[in-house]
């Protein structure tokens, strides 16, 4: 929900199912600089070097934004560090959960998503690629221009 108020400059969304019902959009209580701010940080992560997400961007006319996240499930434990910290060399179930938020296409935002793959690993790993397989699907299929 909140990325979906980024991406539209920061009014308030509801989400719903329903395409034809109309929202009454609030802004939010953010000043309208530092969205600017936020959502030039969320273009930087996925679509310049360095980025977290920049391996999963899209390099056609269409690109989304985000920003990558990484869910510690326990602390590390000493065996942890001595395996230097390799996230398979855990039990599934202390693995941590990779996220990633973002929406697009960044001009003009029709879609925002999530991604939380739980016990899957590292955020730029993991959930940036899915998302941006979910984003290229949407462009392709649902934007003619893409």
């Amino acid at each position: 929900k909140s990325i979906a108020q980024f991406a539209n400059g920061g009014f308030i969304v509801e989400p719903t199912f329903y395409t034809d019902q109309k929202s009454k959009l609030k802004r939010m209580d953010f000043d309208t600089d530092n969205i600017k701010i936020i959502n030039e940080a969320l273009v930087a992560a996925t679509n310049e070097q360095g980025g977290t997400s920049y391996g999963s961007r899209l390099t056609g006319n269409l690109k989304f934004c985000g920003k990558t996240g990484t869910s510690q499930v326990t602390k590390l434990t000493m065996k942890d560090r001595e395996d230097n910290a390799n996230p398979n060399a855990r039990p599934y179930i202390y693995r941590d959960h990779a996220l990633f938020a973002g929406f697009g296409p960044i001009e003009n935002p029709k879609f925002a998503i999530a991604v939380v793959a739980e016990h899957s690993g590292a955020g730029s790993r993991i959930a940036a690629p899915i998302a941006s397989s979910m984003f290229d699907f949407l462009f392709k299929k649902r934007i003619s221009n893409a």
